[in-house]
């Protein structure tokens, strides 16, 4: 399964955790909240609160798995690999070696998000692909349908060119 959704449950004792799911990506599933177990060394014990994308193996039609060779990653925990703190030189390099590494973990961190939302526009496009597929595959006059964005783009284009007319006349109307 793959889907974003928010981490609303951790529970350490029994090693089980829930998400209430946003959006599906792959696989199918019913119900808007999917529990899952870390069962090896191997599976990923989400901690981390918030919202995530998930790559899952799912066990069966309620319990699902984070493999740690997969990419699942909260959103607030997009970091690439941060290098150690600097070695201190003197007392008076500190606050310069501080800030570098600041600097360095803030840019990691951008990168992690950029990232994340990258996977995330990746799995819109391959779904919106896949959707565009099976509708063409049922229906042969889909070339002929417009769709919203078409729509909401020719009135915001016609919308300008009105608004260029208007303010074109109204310069000559001041010029006079």
């Amino acid at each position: 399964m793959v889907f974003t959704g928010e981490l609303i449950k951790s529970d350490f004792e029994n090693n089980t955790f829930s998400f209430s799911i946003f959006e599906l990506f792959k696989g199918d599933y019913k119900r808007d909240t999917i529990w899952g177990k870390a069962f090896s060394n191997c599976s990923i014990f989400p901690t981390v609160k918030g919202i995530w994308i998930v790559y899952a193996e799912k066990l069966n039609d309620t319990t699902i798995e984070l493999n740690g060779c997969l990419r699942s990653m909260a959103l607030q925990r997009a970091e690439g690999i941060i290098p150690p703190p600097p070695p201190e030189f003197s007392e008076n390099d500190e606050p310069i070696n501080t800030l570098k590494y600041q600097l360095q973990k803030l840019e990691k961190r951008t990168e992690g998000i950029a990232i994340w939302f990258n996977d995330y526009e990746k799995l819109k496009k391959i779904t919106k692909k896949n959707h565009h597929q099976a509708i063409k595959g049922k229906d042969n006059d889909s070339k002929n349908a417009f769709e919203i964005k078409d729509i909401l783009l020719g009135f915001f284009m016609l919308t300008n060119i009105i608004l260029l007319i208007v303010l074109i006349r109204k310069k000559k109307n001041a010029s006079c």
